[in-house]
């Protein structure tokens, strides 16, 4: 019959005392350790979260958050970028003779002058001399809520100007349509149009050239003042 096997410890009791003196050392030294690795860690979880500045912060989930922009600078929607890409719009559209789409993007105080039906009757009734020609802005000027534009198509020079309502930047009528279209009739304003010879395929202005001066040669031998003679 086999004797159990006992641990020599168990039939030693100063190595019995010795063994369990040791867990105190270990503890000892593998805490302080730990706690070193931990705040390691914790530093370098910490270094590499974005830095909260430069319009950032950090929520509690450690996600990014844009911050608004700060007062020495527009926000994005009325800056100069805005201005000019809400312009590019309103004249893309025109030029390709979405005059609905045009008028969706004009300011209020144009859309009182005018409604949309009337606007694009208007076209109808008098299409513009001048057809797929892009305008060019030149520069812009912001001044609050409004917006000056210097704008060109081919040589002809004209001055625009935006206003921002309702979170968007929106076209006003040139001052020439505001006249037009203040008190009239949609006949009336393409009646007047025509009148102007800017309506595609009316005939070309007549100019009716200025009849020059007679001249009467004197006799030979006469005496000629120098006021008779034309352009004098």
């Amino acid at each position: 019959m086999e004797r159990s096997r006992v641990p020599a410890a168990l039939h030693n009791p100063y190595q019995m005392r010795r063994a369990s003196g040791a867990l105190p050392v270990v503890l000892i030294v593998v805490l302080p350790v730990a706690a070193i690795v931990a705040i390691a860690v914790f530093a370098v979880v910490i270094l590499t979260q974005p830095q909260a500045g430069d319009g950032q912060s950090t929520s509690g989930t450690g996600q990014v958050q844009e911050q608004p922009a700060g007062d020495d600078q527009p926000p994005a929607d009325r800056s100069e970028a805005a201005v000019r890409a809400a312009a590019t719009d309103y004249f893309d559209l025109y030029v390709a003779g979405d005059y609905g789409g045009s008028w969706d993007r004009t300011a209020a105080a144009s859309r009182e002058l005018v409604s949309r039906e009337d606007y694009i009757r208007v076209h109808q009734l008098c299409q513009p001399l001048v057809q797929g020609i892009r305008f060019e802005i030149k520069t812009i000027t912001l001044n609050g809520d409004l917006a000056r534009l210097n704008v060109t198509r081919l040589i002809a020079a004209f001055t625009y100007e935006m206003v921002y309502e309702n979170d968007q930047w929106r076209m006003m009528l040139s001052t020439d349509a505001q006249v037009e279209y203040r008190g009239k009739t949609v006949e009336q304003v393409a009646e007047a149009r025509h009148a102007k010879r800017i309506c595609k395929g009316d005939p070309p202005p007549q100019f009716s050239p200025s009849p020059l001066p007679s001249y009467n040669p004197q006799p030979s031998g006469a005496v000629v003042s120098p006021l008779s003679l034309p352009g004098t």
